[in-house]
Formats: C-alpha cells, structure tokens, sequence
C-alpha cells in the first residue's frame, strides 16, 4: 500500500490490520491482547477492524506487542549532513592544484 496516497481511513485500515497480524504472530486472541493493554475488550475490537482510537491505545498496544521502538523510528530525527559551501570546495581545489606544483619532479 502506498502511505503517501492512501486516504486516512485507508491508513487507518492498514495500521488495524499490522495490529492484528502482530497479535496473532505473539498467539494472543483479542480478549487477551484487550486484558494485557487495559483495554475494553470493545475498544479494542474496534480498533483492530477500523484502526479508530486514542494514541494512547496505540502506545499501549505497541508496548504489549513489544512494538513501542516502532514509534522511535516512526519520528526518528535524521542526521543533517554538513556538505562543505560552494566557496570553500572552490578554495579546496585551489589549494590542492598549488599544493601539486610545488610538489618536485621526479
């Protein structure tokens, strides 16, 4: 599925159906998984068919699923990559070429 043009009720239907694949891979049965997050066993049947509910059900199922690092790099900050200005890779190059004709001929 792509994410990026998925509508939100879309998103939400692929979010329910990663939560339910991730349950049944740990062997839990909803009635489990609700009583393990705290979860009404209603709310969360919802959410495992329509991925409707609180970001706070989300973050305590993640966490029963042992799933919580997703969040991490859900919203991981990426390193900015520090590329040198167009003037100091000028003056670069003109060091290296004066550094090469004062080298002597072998």
């Amino acid at each position: 599925m792509d994410l990026v043009t998925a509508t939100d009720l879309e998103v939400c239907s692929f979010l329910a159906s990663r939560i339910r694949e991730e349950r049944k891979k740990k062997g839990y049965s909803q009635t489990i998984m609700a009583k393990k997050s705290g979860i009404p066993l209603r709310t969360y049947k919802r959410i495992e068919l329509t991925g409707n509910g609180s970001i706070q059900n989300l973050i305590v199922i993640l966490r029963v699923l042992e799933r919580i690092r997703a969040v991490e790099i859900l919203f991981s900050q990426t390193k900015k990559i520090s590329r040198p200005s167009i003037v100091e890779r000028v003056h670069k190059i003109a060091e290296s070429k004066q550094n090469t004709a004062k080298k002597p001929s072998a």
